[in-house]
């Protein structure tokens, strides 16, 4: 930002007029509270395993960016036969509306390309964004 200034002469005093002019390419734009540039389209990105090789608890962690206010998690999962998604279990509530998503997961290799889905979508207000990660459940020898 620009900014110009003028001395003015006023009787015994002196005046300082300040203005400013916009050149956008140096311009800083401030984050929003939760760190985000406010032109930003909404985004949330699904970390956790993508292949499991024994029984175990397994965490997944949303990170979400570029949203404005409180955020509200939501969880659904299913289990598929197919890597395409075409034959799966129906889409099930987790009840769970944390950023961290922990799972029992057992390798499971009754199809060759088994794999566990796990889907969430994060709103804040009017804001949504979603991912989906998919986990294989049985490793191809």
């Amino acid at each position: 930002m620009n900014v110009r200034s003028m001395v003015v002469a006023a009787g015994l005093g002196l005046l300082v007029i300040a203005g400013c002019q916009s050149d956008k390419a140096t311009d800083p734009v401030l984050p929003n509270v939760n760190g985000s540039q406010p032109d930003a389209a909404p985004a949330v990105s699904l970390a956790g395993p993508t292949l499991i090789h024994v029984k175990a608890t397994y965490s997944f962690t949303a990170s979400a960016t570029h949203f404005f206010g409180t955020l509200t998690h939501v969880w659904t999962e299913r289990f598929c036969n197919d890597a395409a998604g075409t034959t799966c279990s129906p889409w099930a509530g987790s009840g769970v509306s944390q950023s961290t998503y922990a799972r029992s997961l057992d390798p499971d290799c009754s199809a060759a390309e088994r794999n566990y889905q796990l889907h969430v979508t994060v709103t804040s207000g009017s804001q949504t964004a979603s991912d989906t990660r998919q986990v294989w459940l049985c490793q191809a020898a």
